[in-house]
């Protein structure tokens, strides 16, 4: 990444709340849109990417409207620029496990299996587990293989990671930009706040290593893909009322939730900020 993408957003004039109230702003607009189109007829109501459409439509004004600021531009150029450093296989696969990890293991054990326990079927309904997955033509899986596993990241992590945390750099300390960026990128994502914050945390540090974006983009990319593979996501998201309300139907989770914790001390000695980082 060009070291000089913090100080390009600085000259640009952007600030954090600019930035959000921007996405904001194409968000809801986005959203209307949809409604609209489901009220007209312009696509089935049954669709179950709508929050994905909200979201990259959303992104995509805002590129535009940066797009218009100069040294904003030059910033987003380097955004996408080289990785600093090397980047591995190794630390390709520490990332995603690391996040797999937290997303299907300690935010399964610490969130949805104490809410599934206390309120069976609401709490079901309210995670999608009882729903019976729709039949896919390769058609719509190429579709929604593109829409979450390379245009949501690259949108996603490019808004988060790229625009809103240097631009909270500039004026916050670096604990406090990697806080409030993965809370803005895990509100964006509703119902699953606590497991977004964690994966924006992860990415967070893998920018600060790379200084570039398509690391994030192949870990955030991969991981959306493989939750999609029907043989992977059954063990996860199509759960019973029976099974998710005894121990033994959460087995996958609570190993993982115990990877994490070795994962997470390798992931940091891998990627903990080293100083020229946080001068940068």
């Amino acid at each position: 990444m060009n070291p000089n993408v913090v100080q390009l957003l600085e000259r640009s004039g952007l600030k954090p709340v600019h930035i959000a109230v921007i996405f904001a702003f194409a968000y809801f607009a986005m959203f209307f849109l949809l409604r609209t189109g489901v009220g007209a007829g312009w696509w089935d109501r049954s669709i179950n990417d709508g929050e994905i459409v909200a979201r990259c439509g959303a992104i995509l004004i805002g590129v535009a409207m940066f797009a218009l600021i100069r040294d904003a531009r030059a910033a987003m150029a380097g955004l996408f620029g080289p990785p600093a450093c090397p980047v591995t296989a190794g630390d390709i696969a520490l990332a995603l496990a690391l996040a797999t990890a937290w997303n299907l293991g300690v935010h399964a054990v610490l969130v949805q299996m104490p809410m599934i326990w206390s309120e069976p079927d609401q709490y079901l309904r309210f995670w999608g587990y009882s729903f019976t997955p729709q039949p896919r033509t390769a058609a719509a899986w190429m579709l929604a293989a593109t829409a979450t596993g390379v245009l949501a990241p690259l949108l996603e992590e490019f808004y988060f990671r790229g625009m809103l945390f240097n631009a909270l750099r500039v004026r916050r300390s670096l604990a406090a930009s990697i806080v409030l960026s993965a809370l803005a990128f895990g509100i964006l994502h509703g119902r699953a706040t606590f497991l977004a914050f964690g994966f924006g945390v992860i990415a967070a540090l893998m920018f600060l290593r790379y200084r570039s974006l398509w690391p994030l983009v192949v870990v955030h990319g991969a991981y959306n893909i493989l939750v999609m593979v029907p043989g992977f996501s059954s063990l996860f998201f199509r759960k019973t009322l029976q099974t998710a309300t005894t121990p033994a139907g959460w087995a996958f989770e609570i190993a993982l939730a115990i990877a994490f914790v070795p994962l997470a001390f390798l992931f940091w000695r891998r990627f903990r900020p080293a100083q020229e980082a946080l001068e940068a």
